[in-house]
């Protein structure tokens, strides 16, 4: 769950905001605003989950704690109050936000190690494009981050990139509580961008099962006189949209009779701090020869899915070099 706060929620923008973010059921949203308008608003205000009656500046510290991600709209607006007195607007527009930024960056430990992670856009699990790791530094940072930083051999660092900053308490790669982090999609090549650390890692509740893919592996008919003696069946994970490099997950068997009951999962995977999420898709391959590269009288087959699924079917249909 995700505690997004937004400051005035109850004037221009707020009510929009808040029916777009009640649309998802992982976000809980909390308002803070004054309320002067609000017995003359225009329709009926949209609730949130959590409610302060308050101006922004005034929130406490234990208030501010359990809050991931803010969207910082409270302002004096179109208000006859900045004509009477120009350091109204001004207190409270320019020099409250500007401490009420402070106050939010004062969350981000002293102490951490600074992980950057570039994926290809729209790939979000296996092994990423870059890293780069960094410790002993000061914000705001001056970071790069590209062909040098590549982590698989014949990779290119090319095209739309979603570069990752995680700010990291325990120097691990994986994400874990308490981590803060942020991100921005770019092209290769860009300058000058800025990556905000804004979210609040929180613990992810996640069950054993939810690790695992498990499911049937079948032989077509039509094949079924076609396996090879001695055959080795690979099972080999891809993250979705991956067609190359080092897999996220593979597992080789012997001896196996069809239907085969499979699991493939977090144990499975190659490199270190890749994590075995989806969506994947698992190439199940009978080898005659033993070795990972396919070859002509091999036969396998694929399927789409998420780790978690439990009744995953995987079809051996297709005899290589027919």
């Amino acid at each position: 769950m995700r505690n997004i706060l937004i400051t005035g929620h109850n004037g221009y923008i707020g009510p929009h905001m808040i029916e777009i973010l009640k649309t998802n059921s992982e976000v809980r949203v909390f308002g803070c605003d004054i309320n002067l308008f609000r017995d003359v608003a225009w329709r009926a205000l949209p609730q949130v989950d959590v409610d302060y009656e308050k101006d922004f500046r005034d929130l406490s510290e234990e208030e501010l704690s359990t809050i991931d991600t803010v969207i910082h709209l409270a302002a004096i607006s179109n208000d006859p109050m900045g004509d009477l007195d120009e350091n109204i607007t001004l207190n409270i527009n320019a020099y409250g936000t500007v401490e009420f930024a402070e106050s939010m960056a004062s969350k981000v430990p002293e102490q951490g190690t600074l992980f950057l992670i570039a994926r290809p856009e729209g790939v979000k699990g296996g092994p990423p494009l870059a890293a780069k790791k960094h410790s002993l530094i000061k914000f705001p940072f001056a970071f790069k981050l590209g062909q040098e930083n590549v982590m698989l051999e014949g990779n290119e660092f090319e095209g739309n990139i979603m570069v990752t900053a995680r700010w990291d308490l325990d120097g691990m790669p994986k994400a874990s509580s308490g981590d803060i982090d942020g991100s921005v999609t770019v092209i290769s090549g860009s300058t000058d961008v800025k990556i905000v650390l804004n979210h609040v890692i929180g613990v992810k509740k996640t069950s054993s099962k939810s690790k695992i893919v498990s499911g049937t592996i079948r032989i077509a008919s039509t094949l079924v006189n076609q396996i090879p003696e001695g055959a080795s069946l690979f099972l080999i994970a891809r993250s979705d949209g991956v067609k190359r490099g080092i897999p996220l997950a593979v597992k080789k068997l012997k001896g196996v009779k069809f239907p085969y009951s499979f699991t493939l999962g977090q144990a499975d995977v190659m490199l270190p701090g890749a994590l075995f999420e989806g969506p994947i898709t698992i190439f199940a391959r009978l080898d005659s020869d033993g070795d990972a590269a396919p070859a002509p009288g091999d036969i396998d087959g694929s399927v789409a899915t998420i780790p978690g699924g439990d009744q995953v079917e995987i079809i051996l249909d297709h005899l290589i070099g027919s």
